[in-house]
């Protein structure tokens, strides 16, 4: 081994800071980039989530109305069935008269 003066080891310390110091701060700048994208990544999806709820709620709710609509006309029906129970014999003479026309026996 060779015997380096104290110059020579101070330049050689010198260097070997140098490089860490270039090899930490280019860690530095990976670790602010990736903060950077997650943070965007993440405002992408709770974005996304929100654009699909702002179009789809719309859609959704229009359903929903359909649905309460549907089911009060039903009840009507079900409490026009109950205040009607000649209803049966109303189907049946329509029903009779549908025949009787198809069939070609019409009576006078």
């Amino acid at each position: 081994m060779t015997d380096l003066t104290n110059q020579e080891k101070l330049e050689e310390v010198y260097h070997l800071v140098k490089e860490n110091n270039d090899v930490l701060r280019s860690l530095r700048r990976r670790a602010n980039i990736s903060i950077v994208f997650t943070i965007f990544y993440w405002t992408v999806i709770f974005g996304s989530l929100v654009g699909v709820y702002y179009f789809v709620n719309p859609l959704v709710s229009g359903a929903l109305e359909k649905k309460d609509s549907l089911q009060k006309s039903l009840q009507g029906l079900d409490q026009l069935k109950s205040i009607l129970p000649e209803i049966n014999t109303i189907q049946n003479a329509v029903s009779n008269l549908n025949v009787g026309k198809t069939s070609g026996n019409v009576t006078q």
